[in-house]
């Protein structure tokens, strides 16, 4: 037990001095380009169409992301400020009126653990279209297409690349983190050191369900975050590890795990051995070993629940 709670100071000790070197409360974005992985090839608009090139083509290559509802996302040009879109199914560039329809949302499609090899590249559906419609690059144009295999199609796997932002794509304030990622600009606040409010995902609210009592307590005058992912540390701790899907919640045994609300980690140790996975909602993995985009995995050789193997990796 008093390695575990070393590790959790050693966290609070570093998320202590990098906040306070971070609390204004500035305004981060991003940039990114879209590129295809069977093509290489870079997405850039030119007058309302999809076009693709070898060599990225200025603000004309460059896409904002604008977080909608849950995990929907809006795609927009930096040049153009147009709308990627659906229009009686085909694939534009458009200028969309307020409220932004559901032409105009997207979402993300990621890939189980067993196809790391996949890993860091998605595949992109439209939310007005049927859930098997991905978005492709076929002869040079980007069109909307049923795969019949999306874990072998290349064609329909892209990965973003941050070109522009901010000097760091995220920032912290005493009781928040604010991220541009490719999910858009997405919050996570303290409420108190008890709750955490985040919309990752949707709207997720995390309170304090174990009894603690029992562990230190540690408290901070301009530091609630801090503060509350401390007693959130604490309740890992205590939590048992459960399967969902092919991940599972809990951190490691004989090795360190990560916490992650955006990119703030809380670093403790658990004792299951198995995979970091979502905790709480508030944020979701993408299974890439030793490092996700939206929080940090743990890639073992095993996973298993109590003496049963569940999977070999």
């Amino acid at each position: 037990m008093k390695i575990y709670l070393k590790y959790i100071f050693l966290f609070l000790i570093a998320g202590s001095i990098f906040s306070s070197c971070n609390q204004k409360d500035e305004k981060v974005y991003s940039f990114w380009a879209l590129q295809n992985r069977a093509t290489g090839e870079y997405l850039y608009e030119d007058d309302g169409e999809c076009k693709f090139s070898r060599e990225k083509q200025g603000d004309k290559s460059l896409w904002k992301i604008a977080a909608a509802e849950g995990d929907h996302v809006c795609i927009v040009n930096k040049k153009s400020g147009r709308y990627l879109s659906l229009d009686n199914g085909q694939v534009v560039c458009s200028v969309v009126d307020q409220p932004v329809t559901e032409s105009a949302e997207w979402y993300y499609g990621n890939f189980d653990f067993v196809t790391q090899t996949n890993s860091g590249w998605y595949t992109i559906s439209n939310r007005s279209a049927e859930s098997n419609l991905h978005l492709v690059e076929k002869d040079g144009t980007l069109c909307m297409q049923d795969n019949a295999n999306r874990n072998t199609d290349f064609s329909a796997h892209w990965t973003w690349v941050r070109e522009e932002g901010t000097p760091l794509p995220y920032s912290f304030t005493p009781d928040g983190v604010t991220d541009a990622s490719f999910l858009g600009i997405r919050t996570a606040k303290a409420i108190s050191p008890t709750e955490i409010h985040s919309d990752y995902h949707g709207e997720k609210v995390w309170k304090l369900s174990q009894d603690i009592s029992s562990f230190p307590k540690f408290s901070t005058e301009n530091n609630l975050l801090i503060e509350a992912l401390y007693n959130m540390a604490l309740e890992e701790m205590l939590m048992p590890c459960t399967v969902y899907g092919s991940a599972m919640h809990g951190l490691c045994r004989k090795c360190l795990g990560k916490l992650s609300i955006s990119r703030l980690f809380v670093i403790l140790a658990r004792p299951c051995r198995t995979q970091v996975a979502e905790v709480h909602g508030l944020y979701r993995p993408t299974v890439w070993c030793g490092h996700s985009l939206l929080g940090s995995t743990i890639c073992t050789q095993e996973i298993v629940r109590g003496s049963k193997v569940l999977m070999k990796v």
